[in-house]
């Protein structure tokens, strides 16, 4: 589907000298309209900008933090402003830019003083998680101005790297930020007095101690609002296929109508796996992977009643990266033993979303949500106001950015751009890097989880708002919501399976009826894990060999996948016709009582679970 490009808005960095500021309106190369001095305007988005062969070192932090891409903007390209092409201007892409506002988003010391205690705690948060990757690149400086720190609601973003100064940057540079924030904020006594002395402890360098502290900070203040969770899920084969290689949990199978204390993952747990490698190999794959994630998710949190203090980030990262592991070494271990190799081993994505449900001392559990990734499934968080993607895809085009071998506009531009680099089953699990991030919940917004059938081709930036908007203004439930990103999945792109999981996170200051979050008071059961997993047997993995082939650190998995029902459809479809004569001329023979049958096989899979009363 081709659609125009709109236009985007850069931010202009002078890699040299600094260039005369252009007058307002002035369109700059030909292409570029000047709306203020630092923000230009890119009238011909649907054109390659100007790459230098060699980068300029300025751009090589940029590439180096892609994987921060969600805080820090990325290098579109370059602007000549001479015919020599010796004074170059870099320009930014994804920066903390209005579009409804033609301008960039308030800076952090703007917003502080009004914002929500836990806003503010967790503006703080992500700083200090930003700390580290900068200094590693010598940029930390930029944490240090609060007019370069922007919001977006929640989030905190970058308008540019500081690049004058490689000296790293110590706590105690941070915490005299910090304390300028503190002496202008609206806190309440109790909680100044923590974070005075959360600065205190800056003083002295320890940055685990200033970790635990805020992060222990944060949780008491978020759990004092009960959280309200609601999930509605729906698959499809997508138009093209006769069989669906995507996995997800929760779907009907697993919960019923109604999801009670029997069904103890939800609504903790959201989980897609995409299969890769034909018909029979990537439906195993994927199953495989949701049986084997859900079951160590349920043993996880059969340990959290027993723990003294909340475990920190890092802890259930870990863990949460070894139930990921796990799968990956269970699907890697079959392919092994049937003798796969190459185009012949079978694999899968894996987007997974835990709210994770420790208790920290008050009535609602702590408003943690942990997404975990392997691949291209993704998962965005939205609200009235923005669409955010939350994970970067494991492919080709990232990792040159990355590596700093090119820039995003150039590596998407390769043949093999949108080819994975890693998926679960490919390689053994201590090559295997899993991505996995903490969130805070702290606003009303849905979380959306999706295979590549619905997030290719821009399509959710595209159509967030006509789609997601009704869900926020309660005129349609999660399922419905979900069964029309189905649909719209299948119209937009139409060219692979899709599976959509909506979770709908509600804060609120009252107590909650059915659908509240309690933490967990007693050892979970695993009588619902059972995922409706075919036998694996010899016989079962021999089938059409799977799409992808290894090149050096390169798994090449293409977004197209081959059938052997497309060429046997012809045939399929004549003993389809012989078929329907057989019946139709022993029914004139018998004579049998019609029965009327309501489901509809051609359907997306669909379900809403919501949470009733228990003691959970």
């Amino acid at each position: 589907m081709s659609e125009t490009e709109p236009n985007r808005y850069l931010w202009a960095i002078p890699t040299g000298e600094p260039f005369d500021q252009k007058a307002l309106g002035t369109l700059v190369a030909g292409r570029y309209n000047v709306i203020n001095s630092s923000i230009w305007e890119d009238t011909t988005p649907e054109q390659m900008p100007f790459i230098p062969e060699f980068l300029p070192e300025i751009s090589h932090p940029y590439m180096r933090l892609y994987p921060q891409r969600l805080h820090i903007p990325q290098v579109f390209g370059f602007c000549q402003l001479d015919p020599r092409g010796t004074n170059l201007v870099m320009l930014l892409d994804q920066i903390p830019f209005d579009l409804k506002e033609k301008n960039l988003y308030p800076s952090l010391k703007t917003k502080w003083k009004k914002a929500t205690p836990i806003r503010k705690l967790y503006w703080l948060w992500q700083i200090l998680n930003l700390w580290e990757p900068l200094n590693g690149q010598g940029v930390a400086s930029s944490l240090l101005d609060p007019d370069n720190l922007r919001v977006q609601g929640w989030r905190i973003w970058l308008k540019e790297l500081s690049t004058s100064s490689s000296n790293l940057i110590g706590l105690e540079q941070l915490g005299r930020v910090w304390q300028d924030l503190l002496e202008h904020g609206d806190l309440s006594a109790p909680l100044l007095t923590q974070l005075s002395e959360l600065v205190k402890q800056m003083q002295t360098g320890d940055s685990v101690t200033v970790t635990t502290s805020l992060n222990s900070i944060l949780l008491q203040q978020a759990a004092q609002s009960p959280l309200s969770l609601e999930v509605g899920a729906a698959t499809d084969t997508g138009p093209r296929y006769d069989h669906n290689e995507d996995t997800c949990y929760p779907l009907p199978d697993d919960l019923g109508d109604t999801v009670t204390t029997d069904s103890p993952l939800v609504p903790y747990l959201t989980l897609i796996c995409d299969g890769i490698g034909g018909h029979e190999g990537g439906e195993i794959a994927s199953q495989l992977a949701v049986q084997t994630v859900k079951q160590n998710i349920v043993s996880f949190l059969n340990e959290l009643p027993s723990q003294s203090h909340p475990l920190l980030p890092e802890q259930v990262i870990d863990r949460l990266k070894d139930c990921i592991k796990e799968a990956n070494q269970l699907i890697t271990t079959e392919n092994d033993g049937q003798g796969r190799s190459a185009r012949q081993r079978m694999g899968s994505t894996l987007v997974m979303g835990l709210q994770f449900p420790q208790n920290v001392g008050l009535t609602s559990p702590s408003h943690e949500l942990y997404l975990a990734h392997v691949g291209d499934s993704r998962a965005y968080w939205m609200t009235h106001d923005y669409c955010q993607l939350l994970t970067v895809d494991d492919d080709v085009a990232g990792r040159e950015v990355r590596l700093a071998r090119a820039l995003l506009q150039e590596s998407s531009q390769r043949p093999d751009a949108n080819a994975l680099t890693q998926a679960l089953g490919t390689r053994d699990s201590e090559y295997l890097r899993p991505t996995v991030q903490r969130f805070i919940i702290e606003e009303d917004g849905l979380l959306l989880l999706c295979s590549d059938g619905l997030s290719d081709n821009d399509c959710i930036e595209k159509n967030w708002q006509e789609y997601i908007m009704p869900v926020l203004e309660g005129k349609i439930s999660v399922l419905e919501a979900a069964k029309s990103l189905v649909d719209l999945a299948n119209e937009y792109n139409g060219h692979d399976n899709v599976s959509v999981l909506l979770t709908r996170c509600s804060i609120t200051t009252q107590q909650l009826p059915s659908q509240e979050i309690y933490p967990l008071t007693h050892p979970l059961t695993t009588t619902a894990l059972t995922t409706h997993v075919s036998p694996i047997t010899g016989s079962s993995l021999t089938g059409e060999d799977s799409i992808f082939f290894q090149s050096g650190d390169t798994l090449l998995l293409p977004k197209t996948r081959q059938s052997f029902v497309q060429f046997f459809k012809p045939l399929v479809w004549g003993l389809g016709v012989l078929g329907v004569v057989f019946l139709l001329f022993i029914f004139l023979i018998n004579k049998p009582e019609l029965k009327t049958n309501e489901s509809n096989s051609s359907s997306p899979t669909t379900a809403t679970p919501t949470v009733s009363p228990g003691n959970n």
